[in-house]
């Protein structure tokens, strides 16, 4: 399942890239474009062919859930008794040459 949702939020994306917007209203897939845009066809054959998969994508919460709740969106306060020294990223690095 979640394999077939990588596949949605690849089509989504791609979508996004083009300047098209992938909605779900009341359980109807609507594409929305800028007036002086146009679909690639491509894209349009992908959306026709993968419709039922990314209203289902779309109508499903749980992905929100596992995106937003995740560990990786939490900031941890780091322990400086362990480990007192922390290297500097070369735009800090920089930033420091810098100013000295």
């Amino acid at each position: 399942m979640e394999q077939t949702f990588n596949k949605a939020i690849d089509l989504i994306y791609l979508a996004k890239q083009n300047g098209v917007e992938i909605i779900l209203n009341d359980q109807r897939l609507q594409l929305r474009i800028a007036e002086n845009r146009v679909i690639d066809e491509n894209l349009l054959a992908e959306v026709r062919n993968n419709k039922q998969l990314l209203i289902d994508f779309l109508s499903d919460d749980s992905w929100k859930s596992r995106a937003f709740n995740n560990n990786y969106n939490k900031i941890v306060r780091f322990d400086r008794a362990v480990t007192p020294l922390i290297p500097l990223s070369f735009s800090q690095e920089r930033l420091w040459f810098i100013d000295q």
